[in-house]
């Protein structure tokens, strides 16, 4: 009898699942507008329909970026931190106002932690004090699972693919590891907290904050919009308390559906598999243990050069045009999904975005039902697309930008607010200095 998909993502989009209790830690947020004077793109069904099929990779357009393939998913993670809606749906209206945030709108890994050992223990190895639980009897290299393999994490999201999985296990055993450089006297630096969990999970959290601003931002964000947010600081994300904006979350963010390759290289016995359709990377399973990801192919570690995410562009490889779990009654189609997601949250167009933040706006595709503005999450690709930087442009790149950074400066618990001079100081041979690899480094060398 054939296995049934779970369907964590049927109901409001591809960020929404069923049933997942919010943190224990913090209360939720809400979503909000970046642009709520500006007035809806309202766009015909068969006008989305022409536009989301003109959005199919086919044989090989597009190319590849210089960004590791590693970041696609490393978005992906930082996504299913800080953004989770369960309630609002593909067809009918939602008010950003009155739609729950199930996760902290902090770059906190509350996908990782929860509430902690305490609140919740499923999470944490009882032998062990201040250990998340990791691997199973038939894989020591996968996450815990029950007995129907269902894995016991933060966020059930992030079991979709073989390889967020792999990477949510690698953050789990991050923490491990800096638990067993603690006890081992090997962090350099001033202690925050004498309890050694308290003071791993400040160190996990700051280090994973720090790649997000000197590592992941920089490969995806132009140099020009990062270097003039340093300089002159926010134009959009004025707040003073931490919220998602839906031009961040329904389009500018998923900038990285585009990224995707329909294949990646997991190591070098299994070779290439499929993201998702068979022979594929498992989906909301057991990871096999010949399924397990060699990091090497997928970030910079210095002897194998690492494959490379797609470009940003208005190109979406085919694995993404039908997915498995998404139910057959619902939009096959990613983009269309995508599209019909920033209708249903009346989003404004891109060109008047691009007009409300003072960028002219750029020559976009008109397709032949008649569109005149662009959907703003097909114009952030858009603008990639014919950005030689090869980054999200202005109004792309300065959401994205402008909201990761305003989550760190309204959240009074990072190292953004509570040591501005603060660096990394994890041992890993480069002082000072900290990316995905030194963090993948830590985790399998002492987070077992």
């Amino acid at each position: 009898m054939e296995k049934k998909r779970p369907k964590h993502h049927g109901v409001a989009s591809l960020r929404g699942i069923d049933h997942v209790p919010c943190s224990a830690s913090h209360q939720p947020g809400r979503f909000g507008r970046l642009f709520g004077a500006l007035p809806a793109l309202t766009l015909e069904r068969k006008v989305l329909e022409e536009l989301a099929k003109s959005m199919r990779e086919e044989g090989g357009s597009g190319g590849d970026s210089d960004t590791p393939a590693g970041f696609t998913f490393l978005g992906q993670f930082i996504d299913h931190d800080i953004t989770l809606d369960t309630t609002s749906s593909l067809d009918s209206q939602s008010d950003p106002a009155a739609v729950r945030n199930m996760r902290t709108p902090t770059l906190e890994l509350d996908s990782v932690y929860r509430g902690g050992p305490e609140a919740d223990p499923m999470l944490y190895d009882q032998t062990r004090e201040g250990r998340l639980f990791t691997g199973t009897r038939e894989n020591p290299d996968d996450l815990a699972r029950n007995n129907q393999g269902t894995a016991l994490i933060g966020d059930p999201r992030n079991d979709e693919n073989g390889l967020i999985s792999q990477l949510h296990l690698g953050f789990m055993r991050f923490h491990n590891g800096v638990m067993a450089l603690l006890e081992d006297g090997k962090v350099k630096g001033p202690r925050y907290y004498d309890d050694d969990f308290r003071e791993a999970q400040r160190l996990v959290r700051w280090h994973y904050q720090w790649i997000i601003v000197n590592e992941f931002l920089p490969f995806i964000v132009d140099r020009k919009v990062l270097t003039s947010i340093e300089r002159d600081g926010f134009t959009i994300y004025n707040r003073t308390t931490p919220f998602i904006p839906v031009e961040f979350s329904v389009a500018a963010y998923r900038f990285g559906h585009s990224q995707v390759r329909n294949s990646y290289l997991v190591n070098r016995e299994v070779g290439e598999l499929n993201l998702f359709r068979p022979p594929g990377l498992t989906s909301f399973g057991p990871v096999p243990p010949s399924n397990v990801v060699d990091w090497r192919h997928f970030f910079e570690f210095g002897k194998i050069k690492p494959q490379r995410s797609r470009l940003i562009d208005t190109k979406l490889a085919t694995e993404l045009f039908d997915l498995p779990f998404v139910p057959d009654s619902d939009v096959p189609a990613l983009p269309m999904r995508n599209l019909l997601r920033g209708q249903t949250f009346s989003l404004p167009s891109g060109e008047a975005v691009a007009c409300r933040m003072g960028v002219e706006p750029i020559p976009t595709p008109k397709f032949g039902t008649g569109l005149e503005q662009n959907p703003l999450w097909f114009y952030c690709l858009r603008e990639a697309e014919i950005n030689r930087e090869d980054r999200l442009g202005e109004v792309g790149g300065r959401i994205v930008a402008e909201t990761l950074l305003g989550l760190l400066h309204t959240d009074p618990n990072s190292y953004v607010s509570l040591a501005k001079c603060w660096r990394p100081t994890l041992p890993t041979g480069r002082d000072g200095e900290f990316g995905m690899s030194d963090l993948l480094r830590i985790a399998y060398r002492h987070g077992r």
